[in-house]
């Protein structure tokens, strides 16, 4: 379980990180370069089968993670 924790945070990573390499991050992204690198991205990630039902479920579970976390904390 972990591993696939691990996995679909590096996924989602390499999608973000020209995100990232923008200094000031803002969301969403408007510059169009980082979205079309961003798009690749998602493309080679599908084709290579990693963004599947098995990763929107990891990243689902992520994300309630999270949001019980910040329930708490808040």
């Amino acid at each position: 379980m972990q591993q696939k924790i691990e996995q679909s945070t590096d996924v989602l990573k390499a999608i973000i990180s020209p995100v990232m390499h923008e200094g000031d991050v803002k969301w969403p992204p408007r510059e169009p370069d980082t979205l079309k690198l961003m798009e690749k991205e998602i493309s080679r990630r599908e084709q290579e089968g990693q963004l599947d039902e098995g990763f929107l479920s990891e990243v689902s579970a992520q994300l309630r993670q999270v949001s019980v976390i910040f329930s708490l904390l808040f």
